[in-house]
């Protein structure tokens, strides 16, 4: 059963999704959004979801202008989500065991890499307006980041100094041509996110 849409439903249920912005131009005209580099993020009401299907819908300006929603109201609203929803940031071991089964101790020695979603699993890349968490990570590993946007649903964050961006930029971009629906994809390049200023660029 969906909620019934409403002002106060809209703003309990608005979250952030992470588009590409340059292939998404003639779209992000007709709805409220924030540009993050190469980037947008627009706003998504997540009416219901379950193990089979999500009744969701983008958030447009005539929605807004219908509902008397002011853009400082969806976006205060959005990041209020955000953060009480929360990120899961799991090694690579702890995704490999929660996925097998087998306890992560025998996937141990691999690479600091790290995989960041949201609890639900979807619109993960939301993660990107959230330097936070960015800085967490960088602190734990005493490193600069390299994030690489698998998909709208998650991104990967590394050590910068673990591999040349080059080769990283055409890896994301072999994998999202190959293994990532079209509809899924966030962008080719690979991002930086710097310790000591705590900002995100592309590299």
């Amino acid at each position: 059963m969906t909620a019934r849409l409403d002002k106060r439903t809209i703003l309990m249920k608005v979250e952030y999704q992470m588009i590409n912005a340059e292939k998404n131009e003639a779209r992000l005209t007709e709805m409220p959004h924030e540009r993050l580099l190469d980037l947008a993020a627009i706003y998504r009401v997540i009416l219901s979801e379950d193990a089979e299907r999500k009744i969701s819908f983008a958030v447009t300006h005539s929605l807004c202008e219908e509902y008397k929603i002011s853009r400082e109201e969806l976006d205060a609203a959005a990041r209020y989500n955000m953060e009480i929803q929360g990120f899961r940031a799991q090694t690579m071991e702890e995704f490999l065991s929660e996925l097998t089964g087998v306890p992560k101790e025998m996937f141990e020695g691999g690479i600091p890499l790290y995989i960041i979603r949201n609890r639900r699993g979807n619109n993960g890349a939301a993660a990107m307006f959230c330097s936070r968490l960015f800085g967490i990570l960088a602190g734990k590993l005493e490193s600069d980041l390299r994030i690489l946007p698998c998909s709208v649903d998650e991104i990967i964050a590394i050590p910068a100094d673990w591999h040349d961006a080059a080769e990283l930029r055409t890896m994301v971009g072999l994998i999202n041509s190959s293994e990532v629906p079209e509809s899924m994809v966030l962008s080719d390049n690979v991002y930086r996110y710097c310790r000591a200023s705590g900002q995100l660029m592309i590299e």
